[in-house]
């Protein structure tokens, strides 16, 4: 799947979406609102050049009622939705042993809770799963969906990071290269 298709289900079509720069450790993040695919891309290809991790918001952001939104998300509030999703870490200590562990735990999961396939994005130390929805939804009714997609995966004893229910998260995005370990 190439990337501007795997965006448009995954990030909704309103609000602006943040993509955030982070270097090595004690590096101030960089966060730049973008408002199309075409910038996503370049801020990967950017982040990718430079040695920083780029990761982007799951949701849009729209500036509160009376101001602009500026280069950062502590000024913005949450927009819409376009998914839910799984953060699964891979490797000692973590959530699963291997990404096949992973990956066969995630699918007999989807398979035993009837889910659709889901996308994957390998985060070069697990995966980011994401299960995208038919249209645009606001918080209010995003998170009532991803407090049952936790229950559900818990139900069925699938190991993932808690995450699932932070609006805010960052996660990586496909084809941009972690630069902890340098898989993409």
């Amino acid at each position: 799947m190439q990337l501007t298709d795997f965006l448009s289900r995954v990030l909704p079509s309103s609000g602006h979406w943040f993509v955030v720069h982070i270097g090595d450790s004690g590096a101030t993040p960089t966060a730049v609102a973008a408002g199309n695919t075409a910038a996503v891309e370049q801020l990967i290809e950017r982040g990718n050049r430079t040695g920083t991790n780029t990761y982007y918001g799951v949701c849009s952001f729209v500036a509160p009622p009376g101001e602009t939104l500026k280069r950062n998300r502590t000024c913005a509030v949450l927009g819409q939705f376009r998914a839910l999703r799984v953060d699964i870490d891979v490797g000692d200590g973590k959530n699963y042993q291997t990404y096949d562990d992973a990956h066969d735990a995630l699918y007999a999961f989807v398979d035993a809770a009837g889910l659709p396939d889901p996308l994957l994005v390998s985060s070069g130390r697990g995966l980011h799963v994401y299960f995208p929805l038919t249209q645009d939804v606001s918080f209010q009714q995003w998170l009532p969906m991803a407090t049952g997609l936790r229950g559900l995966a818990t139900q069925h004893g699938l190991r993932f990071d808690d995450n699932i229910c932070e609006a805010e998260r960052l996660l990586r995005l496909p084809t941009s290269i972690n630069q902890r370990n340098g898989q993409q």
